[in-house]
């Protein structure tokens, strides 16, 4: 689910340091999944026993491991119904769909700070593929969900 938190506080800073605190809206989201999956058993492990909190977003917006498994998945050459998902801007990729700037790594002090930004499409659940991708994934039958392969 989604909503509208209409009475969120933000504090802005003036010159001289004086905080003013104003109100925004800011959409929220309930009740979310998140599906990883990787063929890399360390990076899996990793989430067994997270050493940051892990977040989708903000600060506030934390998330908790539910399982980490093993699946079966489909290899598959081409993609024909990708959803819920992000896809890179390549030359080669042209999707009717949402673009955002994502960043794709950050630097481990603090304040952390983005160090790769790249364009992403956006596609929600709801999206319908219009053709075919001519690029590898997979299909996982037991969510039946195409998996687009990330190579960053």
């Amino acid at each position: 689910a989604k909503g509208v938190d209409v009475a969120e506080t933000v504090y802005q800073f003036e010159k001289n340091n004086v905080a003013k605190s104003n109100v925004i809206k800011r959409e929220i989201l309930f009740e979310n999944d998140l599906w990883i999956y990787t063929l890399q058993t360390e990076i899996a492990e990793a989430f067994k026993k997270p050493f940051f909190p892990i977040l989708l977003g903000r600060s506030s917006d934390l998330a908790t491991v539910l399982k980490v498994s093993e699946v079966e998945i489909e290899e598959r050459d081409e993609l024909e119904s990708l959803r819920g998902t992000i896809v890179p801007f390549e030359k080669d990729i042209l999707l009717p769909a949402p673009m955002q700037a994502l960043p794709i790594y950050f630097s481990d002090q603090i304040p952390r700070r983005s160090q790769k930004v790249k364009p992403f499409f956006l596609l929600d659940s709801g999206y319908q593929q219009v053709s075919p991708l001519c690029k590898p994934g997979a299909f996982d039958p037991e969510k039946k969900n195409e998996v687009f392969w990330h190579e960053d």
